[in-house]
């Protein structure tokens, strides 16, 4: 969960925070509109800013869950071990959705190597692929054990 949080978060925020040099000044494509003065933009960057948010929360739940077990020395539930991956899942997800936005906002110069949100959207890109953090595999487990089927998982 620490590795997860740390990289997720970290990449998703330094997009952000990179996002308004990276438009500049520039204009939407055929129109006189300033991208950073543009009303979507502004929402955009509203979502985005939610959806790290909610990255936020789930990873720290997690870390919290995971905490209080270690503190108390007991053995986490099966049930929480499902969230807790499922979380890890869906905060990973909710980081590429924002960077992704962004990325879109940024027109056709996303595409460039030197843009920063690209390499951000490829490391997410990367970690949304990684077999732990998979979020249909994630929320399957999570389901199953909702359900309180065997989760036919060999790591949770």
């Amino acid at each position: 969960v620490k590795v997860t949080r740390a990289k997720t978060l970290e990449s998703a925020r330094r997009a952000l925070a990179d996002f308004p040099s990276v438009i500049g000044k520039k204009t939407i494509a055929y129109t006189d509109t300033v991208q950073a003065e543009h009303t979507t933009t502004h929402l955009h960057v509203a979502e985005v800013a939610a959806l790290i948010d909610e990255a936020h929360f789930h990873l720290y739940r997690a870390a919290d869950d995971i905490d209080r077990a270690a503190r108390d020395s007991v053995p986490l539930e099966l049930l929480t071990r499902a969230r807790i991956r499922s979380d890890c899942a869906e905060a990973t997800r909710k980081c590429l959705e924002a960077v992704e936005l962004m990325w879109r906002d940024t027109g056709g110069s996303g595409l460039y190597t030197t843009n920063p949100l690209g390499r951000a959207l490829a490391d997410l890109q990367a970690m949304n692929i990684h077999g732990g953090l998979m979020l249909d595999s994630a929320r399957e487990i999570y389901g199953r054990v909702l359900l309180g089927p065997d989760p036919q998982a060999t790591l949770l």
